[in-house]
């Protein structure tokens, strides 16, 4: 009976291993349509400012290894990569105090456009980020963000992250083996790294 346990838990595990494989390799070895930042007037008004600036200091922080101020989260935030997805404010956190481990660097952050997704209290700030982790690898993104300005902060609901501006693979069981991903780094990353 032991057997045939670890024989099923080795068969999911190589599943969930060559799902993950093939959602980084979909990201990582293709090249999306990459877009070029917006000149329009909207990205110039004062409330698209706001939340540009405010995404770029996250992105900042984040990408370079800082981590992520809770208060700039809603509780209900998520964070969507070819790697993971993580659901909610501290598995978001936890995801990029593991970051830290891939010693991040950002080399430039680039909005493109900021746009109005439920009249003007909810938005959407697109960057380019280009990112060098382990001090070789380079990986430039398309970072798709989120802003919630109905309260007295505004705070990010989601970041969704395409390597190479590649659109993620978001179906069934992709997304099922990503979930797990953000599962397992928010369980093991207090373990692994401590402050």
């Amino acid at each position: 009976m032991l057997a045939i346990a670890a024989k099923s838990i080795g068969s999911i595990a190589a599943i969930h291993i060559t799902l993950s494989g093939i959602c980084i390799a979909n990201s990582a070895l293709y090249q999306g349509k990459i877009m070029t930042s917006s000149k329009s007037k909207t990205d110039t008004q004062k409330d698209t400012s706001v939340s540009a600036a405010m995404t770029k200091r996250i992105v900042q922080s984040m990408y370079n290894g800082h981590g992520i101020n809770p208060n700039d989260l809603s509780p209900g935030c998520m964070f969507v990569d070819p790697i993971a997805i993580c659901v909610g404010r501290d598995e978001t956190i936890e995801c990029f105090r593991a970051l830290k481990f891939m010693s991040p660097k950002t080399s430039k952050e680039t909005t493109l456009a900021v746009k109005n997704i439920d009249g003007d209290l909810k938005q959407q700030v697109l960057m380019e980020l280009q990112s060098e982790y382990f001090s070789s690898l380079k990986v430039t993104s398309l970072l798709i963000v989120n802003i919630d300005r109905t309260g007295n902060h505004p705070v990010v609901t989601k970041f969704e992250e395409q390597w190479n501006y590649i659109v993620l693979l978001n179906s069934f069981p992709f997304n099922l083996s990503r979930r797990f991903n953000g599962i397992l780094s928010c369980f093991f990353t207090p373990l692994v790294l401590r402050d």
